[in-house]
């Protein structure tokens, strides 16, 4: 029997009401090739025996294991995933039957991707109350949020690639939570990111969820992985990834990816960042002239530019053609 091409990843913990429909949203994708991992992380409730009648299907591989908490569980799945592309789906989350085709079509059209997730539906306590989440899309865009802590991948719509895991390790143990963002962190030093400006996940976001049960020790969590991906960026930088002296191959042009950082760190009023970015920048540059000029566009773009639009906007009814045009042209 051939491996999969795709190996989904289900991690399920007490989730005998909803387990069935996460199932079957795979089960009827209409990208046939893959294997169904349903992990039992010792569930109390009769999720186990719902699973069961699962089991009956080729594609799906059920295991029970006591419990252990969902970052052992997820790296299990890991181990056991036989394809070249592994996805992730929640217990209690849905995928679009077409989510896997799209993401599998995407990444053979784009091999330098290494981790692609997609926009999702939030669908909240009440089935009408619902909301769009999308989040950005290319991989610049991407790494800057990472950076400052924020994770714009869905991680029950990631897909990556196998290689991601075999050099970069799995999902670091030691994270209870925000287990997804400092994966992401890892595999930025190595893969770049898209994400798929279609609506292919449906996300449940029910107060039992552990995102919204604990949500401070969450946070807390984020700090810390984005202080030590922080620290990381900086030695990669001052580390020639600038020049291109540096020994590791950085997947993405580090000059740019600084000049973005610079300029959203003054969007989101990180100071002492800025001024570390703009560092790394004259280190690259010993004269200081295109460092010099990378730190003033970056500021224009990311505080004067925006103050300027602002102002124009308010003055647009006493000099209006003249506002117009200038506009036009900060746009």
């Amino acid at each position: 029997m051939s491996e999969p091409f795709v190996s989904v990843i289900l991690p399920v913990y007490n989730q005998q009401a909803k387990i069935g429909r996460a199932v079957r949203s795979i089960l009827s994708q209409t990208w046939q090739d893959f294997e169904l991992i349903v992990i039992d992380d010792g569930s109390t409730d009769g999720t186990w025996k719902n699973l069961l009648p699962y089991g009956q299907e080729p594609r799906t591989r059920l295991v029970k294991e006591t419990h252990r908490g969902l970052t052992p569980t997820l790296n299990h799945g890991l181990k056991l995933a036989r394809g070249e592309l592994i996805a992730r789906q929640d217990s209690d989350d849905l995928s679009d039957p077409t989510r896997l085709e799209r993401q599998v079509a995407f990444m053979d059209s784009h091999p330098d991707i290494g981790v692609l997730g997609t926009w999702a539906r939030l669908y909240k306590e009440r089935p009408d109350m619902t909301e769009d989440w999308d989040p950005v899309i290319s991989d610049p865009e991407i790494r800057s949020h990472l950076f400052y802590g924020e994770n714009p991948i869905v991680h029950g719509s990631a897909l990556f690639r196998r290689r991601c895991y075999e050099e970069c390790g799995g999902y670091g143990q030691e994270f209870v939570y925000a287990q997804d963002y400092e994966l992401w962190t890892r595999f930025a030093q190595r893969f770049q990111f898209a994400n798929l400006p279609e609506h292919l996940y449906y996300h449940f976001c029910g107060k039992e969820r552990v995102s919204a049960t604990f949500s401070d020790e969450q946070r807390q969590m984020t700090k810390r992985i984005k202080k030590n991906h922080q620290r990381e960026m900086f030695d990669l930088f001052s580390k020639g990834a600038l020049n291109g002296s540096s020994e590791r191959k950085f997947p993405a042009d580090a000059a740019e990816l600084l000049r973005r950082l610079i300029r959203d760190g003054f969007r989101r009023k990180e100071w002492e960042t800025v001024r570390r970015l703009a560092s790394c920048a004259a280190g690259a540059d010993p004269w200081g002239v295109r460092a010099r000029w990378q730190f003033l566009n970056a500021s224009f773009q990311g505080w004067a530019r925006p103050m300027v639009k602002k102002v124009l906007r308010r003055t647009r009814s006493f000099r209006k053609p003249v506002s117009d045009n200038l506009a036009r042209t900060l746009d």
